[in-house]
C-alpha cells in the first residue's frame, strides 16, 4: 500500500518503531505568515515504538474533543537568542497563559496513557525563527507586536505527522 492510501497515525507509529524521536507541538494557522513555524509542547524521545505512538495519539484525540477554546491566540512579546546544546536559535517570545494550561492538559493526557514528556527542558513558550552556530552572532531585528495564531496540535515522528484541528 502506497504512502498516501495509509493513515497518518500508521505512518507515524512506524517511524516511531524504527527509533525516530515522537514529539508533540502546536503549529501556526496556514494562513499566517508565519505557517508552518511550531511550539514544542513535549518531547516523547526516540524509543518510543508503535504502541507509544498510538497512545500519544489518543492523548491528543482526547485534549481536542476536550479544548472548546478554538485556535490559541498568542501574543508576540519579544525575541531572544536561546543556547541549545547543537548550537543556538532565534526565537519569537509568546505571552500567553492558556498555552501554559493547554500544555498541561496535554501531560495530563499523556499521564493518562502512561506516557511522560521529557522534562529536561523547562517551558518558554516561543517559535522558533532561525538556528545558528554555538559561536555565531545573532542579530535579533525588531519585531511589532502581533497576535499569532496556533490552530494545529500535530503529533510528529520522523518525516510523518498527524494534524489535529483546534
Amino acid at each position: 500500500m502506497s504512502d498516501e492510501a495509509r493513515a497518518p497515525i500508521d505512518l507515524v507509529a512506524e517511524q516511531a518503531s524504527a527509533g525516530r524521536g515522537l514529539w508533540i507541538g502546536l503549529f501556526v494557522d496556514p494562513t499566517h505568515e508565519l505557517a508552518g513555524q511550531h511550539l514544542t509542547l513535549a518531547h516523547l524521545g526516540k524509543r518510543e515504538g508503535a504502541a507509544r505512538a498510538l497512545r500519544a495519539h489518543d492523548a491528543c484525540v482526547n485534549l481536542v474533543a476536550n479544548w472548546n477554546g478554538g485556535p490559541i491566540e498568542a501574543a508576540t512579546w519579544g525575541q531572544a537568542r536561546l543556547d541549545q546544546y547543537a548550537g543556538c536559535a532565534s526565537v519569537i517570545l509568546l505571552e500567553v497563559v492558556v498555552l501554559r494550561d493547554f500544555r498541561e492538559m496535554l501531560l495530563g493526557n499523556l499521564l493518562a496513557k502512561q506516557l511522560t514528556a521529557d522534562h529536561r527542558y523547562e517551558f518558554h513558550p516561543h517559535l522558533t525563527i532561525g538556528k545558528h552556530g554555538k559561536d555565531e552572532p545573532v542579530i535579533l531585528r525588531a519585531r511589532a507586536r502581533q497576535v499569532i495564531p496556533l490552530s494545529l496540535l500535530r503529533l510528529v515522528c520522523g518525516e510523518s505527522h498527524v494534524n489535529y484541528t483546534l
